[in-house]
């Protein structure tokens, strides 16, 4: 079942729908605005948070972390890499056993 759907369906005007580009089902925990930094607070929790404060007045929930996340990036970082696929590149990179940890 889509969101749309899901929104149209959900009796009572006091609803909006929020997305949240590149995020998985779990959006609470991975809309992610601090790089590399798992523990700071994401975006969602910021809006739900908001929401909450303002007694569900949809005109005074803060979005504008919406606008802040980080960008869609595929690069793994470095420690990842070498510890698990032990090479300097993650795409076209060669073995090398000194990079794997035993």
């Amino acid at each position: 079942m889509s969101l749309n759907l899901y929104y149209r369906v959900f009796k009572g005007d006091n609803k909006e729908l929020i997305t949240f580009d590149y995020c998985p089902h779990s959006t609470l925990g991975s809309s992610g605005m601090v790089d590399e930094d798992p523990m700071s607070p994401t975006c969602a929790i910021e809006v739900l948070a908001s929401y909450l404060e303002n007694n569900g007045d949809l005109n005074l929930m803060n979005k504008t972390c919406v606008d802040e996340m980080l960008l869609f990036n595929l690069t793994i970082p470095p420690s990842i890499i070498y510890s698990s696929m032990s090479t300097d590149d993650a795409y076209d990179g060669i073995y090398s056993s000194s990079l794997s940890t035993e």
